[in-house]
């Protein structure tokens, strides 16, 4: 009798510990796939940023997506600040590619890329940089030219986007948004990063 006694009592501490055990390891793996969701979020509004800070609002295009419409994405181009003219007074020099965002919806990664890869001949049909001494501003039909082009070189950041939301460019600084969403057994993992922007004084 008191075997079964003790065998049933082991049996039960069996059962509790497994399911305790269970439980551990998938609050483990909910926190793992939220810890990656974030950093996807942080890293991919870190880098643009980065990119963002080094020009003014005249360096800045956006164009917004069609929700729904692969076909157009949004679009960021940055016209980096590069330096200081030698010349008196001294003049703002800008880079002669653009830094280009894209995403589009269903696509999942934000894609970066210069654009022309080659400044020294850019493609037929597409903007142009005419002059390094002010930032040239691209059109929204230019813009979604670039973005129907293969890029090249290009940097694909996250991989569960469901959303790229950049403000229009009218004052000095500019609000980024990112929302991530990873379904893990039919469970969404959500998660959204919002950044304002502070651009390079344009004087």
């Amino acid at each position: 009798m008191e075997i079964l006694i003790a065998s049933s009592l082991a049996a039960a501490i069996a059962v509790v510990m497994v399911m305790f055990l269970v439980t551990s390891l998938q609050a483990q793996a909910r926190t793992a796939v939220r810890v990656d969701v974030q950093e996807q979020g942080i890293m991919a509004s870190n880098r643009m940023v980065k990119d963002l800070q080094t020009t003014v609002l005249g360096g800045v295009c956006v164009r917004k997506c069609i929700p729904g419409d692969p076909t157009h994405p949004e679009v960021l181009s940055i016209q980096p600040l590069i330096g200081i003219g030698t010349n008196d007074p001294p003049s703002q020099i800008y880079g002669r590619q653009w830094i280009v965002y894209s995403w589009a919806p269903n696509q999942g990664k934000i894609l970066r890329y210069l654009y022309p890869p080659d400044p020294a001949q850019p493609p037929a049909g597409g903007p142009k940089v005419t002059t390094t001494l002010v930032p040239k501003r691209i059109d929204q039909d230019g813009l979604l030219w670039i973005s129907q082009q293969t890029p090249v070189g290009v940097t694909p950041f996250g991989g569960d986007v469901t959303a790229m939301n950049i403000s229009n460019p009218t004052t000095p600084s500019i609000t980024l948004t990112l929302a991530l969403s990873k379904l893990v057994k039919g469970r969404p993992y959500n998660y959204q990063v919002e950044r304002t922007i502070s651009l390079r004084n344009s004087d």
